[in-house]
């Protein structure tokens, strides 16, 4: 076993610049795998089929409150619909709020308190009990559960993704 590992390592020393090539392109090879396995399994997160229609119903919402939501569906609303994002709150993904870049359970709080439309891709099976989940990465429950009510759902069928609904909801505190 000795002898066969040190001629293993000499076969590699002589063969240095032809293996390197060989590690360069399984590089590549892993490179190309990882981005579209990435985008195969996370682009059908970021799809909705009827922005205008949505759009539109924030435009006809009451009030003149600001959005809040998913960072993949409320800025493209609030330009389509001419409303505010409450607080600039444009980067909601979750990594802002698990890093403790942002307090989520303070920002939810204040948008209660200060009134505002949620919009969130949602998952609601009423048949098997799950309703309104899916957003409290960046949503406290909570602060959900006691001052927001539905205001209008979509449907939305993506395949291999839960999230069935984009949902507005009107959060205040009164």
């Amino acid at each position: 076993m000795v002898i066969l590992a040190v001629e293993f390592v000499d076969f590699l020393n002589k063969k240095r610049e032809e293996l390197a090539w060989v590690f360069i392109a399984l590089y590549v090879c892993v490179i190309i795998y990882s981005i579209s396995g990435y985008v195969n399994i996370y682009q059908p997160e970021g799809i909705f089929y009827q922005p205008e229609e949505i759009a539109t119903a924030l435009r006809n919402a009451p009030g003149n409150l600001p959005i809040y939501g998913e960072d993949e569906v409320a800025p493209l609303l609030s330009l389509m619909s001419g409303r505010q994002i409450f607080d600039n709150m444009i980067d909601t993904s979750i990594q802002h709020f698990a890093s403790g870049a942002q307090d989520m359970n303070a920002l939810s709080e204040k948008a209660a308190e200060n009134g505002i439309y949620f919009v969130a891709r949602v998952a609601n099976y009423p048949d098997q009990n799950i309703h309104d989940t899916g957003f409290e990465e960046y949503f406290d429950k909570k602060v959900f559960d006691s001052s927001c009510k539905l205001y209008k759902a979509f449907d939305r069928s993506v395949p291999d993704d839960p999230l069935n609904q984009v949902a507005i909801y009107k959060c205040s505190a009164s």
